[in-house]
C-alpha cells in the first residue's frame, strides 16, 4: 500500500520487503509519508522527529 501511495519514498528491496528510499522525509514529502502511515493496513509505519 505504501509503495502505491508514495513510490518516491518506498520501494521493494531485492528481498521483496518494503524499503525506505530516503534517510529523512522532508518538505512536501511529509504529508505524503503521513498518508502512507495512516493507510498502512498492519500499522507497520510511523513518523518520528
Amino acid at each position: 500500500m505504501c509503495i502505491a501511495l508514495v513510490p518516491d519514498i518506498f520501494d521493494f528491496g531485492d528481498d521483496g520487503k518494503v524499503r525506505l528510499l530516503t534517510e529523512a522525509v522532508e518538505g512536501n514529502q511529509v504529508d505524503d509519508a503521513q498518508l502512507a502511515v495512516d493507510s498502512c493496513p498492519v500499522q507497520a509505519l510511523r513518523l518520528t522527529e
